[in-house]
C-alpha cells in the first residue's frame, strides 16, 4: 500500500514538473514569436510547434493568444499595481491630483506594452467583454473609483456616476484606440494624456474649486504653446 502510494506520489510530482516545463516552453516560445511577427500574425498553433507542444497541452495552460498576452505581461502589471498603489494611498494629495498620476502612469503602462494589451483585448473575440472582468482591470476599476469617490467626498470633483466615469476613463485610453491615435492621428502619448486630463481631471472639477481649475489650465496652455 505504502509503496502504490509512494508512486502514484512520484507520478503527480512528474506530472506537476511537465506541466510547468511546458508553460516555461510555451510561453518562450510566444514571447519569441510575439517580438519577431507580431501578435496578430502568430497563431496558437505557431504557438505550440515552437514550443514542441501538442495544440491539446497549449490549450489547456491558455485558452486563447489573450492569456498568453496576459501571462507575458504579469510581471510588469504586478509593478505597476503597487505603484498605483502608492499614488492612491497618498491622502494628503488632493484626488484629482491622485487620479491624474495614475493616468500618466496608465498612459505609460499602454505604450511600453501596447501588443500585449492589444492582444488581451482582440483576441478575446466574442469574450471581449470578459477583459474587464481580469484582474488588471477589475483591481485599476476599483483605484480609480475610489479617487473619485474621494474627489466627491472632498468636493473637489461634481457629483457623478462613479462606475460609469471610471469605465469611461478606461475606453478613452483602451489600447487599440491608444495605438490608432498614435500610429494614424501622429498622437504623442503627451498629447493623449493631455486630452484625457481635460476630460477626467478638469472636466470633473466642481465649481468650488474652480480657480485652481482655471491655475491648473493656464499652466498647462503655457507648457503647450
Amino acid at each position: 500500500m505504502t509503496h502504490e502510494r509512494t508512486g502514484a506520489e512520484l507520478g503527480a510530482r512528474q506530472e506537476r514538473r511537465d506541466a510547468v516545463a511546458n508553460r516555461t516552453r510555451i510561453l518562450a516560445a510566444a514571447r519569441q514569436l510575439f517580438a519577431e511577427q507580431g501578435v496578430d500574425a502568430t497563431s496558437m498553433n505557431q504557438v505550440a510547434q515552437a514550443a514542441q507542444v501538442g495544440p491539446g497541452t497549449l490549450y489547456r495552460h491558455f485558452a486563447h493568444k489573450g492569456e498568453l498576452c496576459g501571462a507575458l505581461l504579469a510581471d510588469d502589471i504586478t509593478a505597476f499595481q503597487e505603484q498605483v498603489s502608492v499614488i492612491v494611498t497618498g491622502s494628503d494629495v488632493p484626488a484629482l491630483t491622485r487620479l491624474e498620476r495614475v493616468l500618466d502612469a496608465l498612459t505609460r503602462m499602454i505604450e511600453s506594452h501596447v501588443p500585449l494589451l492589444t492582444g488581451m483585448q482582440e483576441s478575446a473575440g466574442p469574450r471581449r467583454h470578459e477583459v474587464y472582468q481580469i484582474p488588471f482591470y477589475t483591481q485599476l476599476h476599483g483605484r480609480v473609483a475610489q479617487l473619485l469617490e474621494e474627489a466627491m467626498a472632498r468636493g473637489e470633483a461634481t457629483e457623478l456616476d462613479v462606475d460609469f466615469t471610471a469605465d469611461a476613463i478606461f475606453a478613452a485610453v483602451a489600447p487599440p484606440l491608444f495605438v490608432f491615435q498614435q500610429q494614424q492621428r501622429g498622437f504623442s502619448r503627451e498629447r493623449i494624456l493631455a486630452a484625457v486630463r481635460r476630460l477626467f481631471i478638469d472636466g470633473l472639477r466642481s465649481s468650488a474649486t474652480s480657480p485652481e481649475r482655471n491655475i491648473a489650465l493656464a499652466s498647462r496652455q503655457k507648457e503647450h504653446r
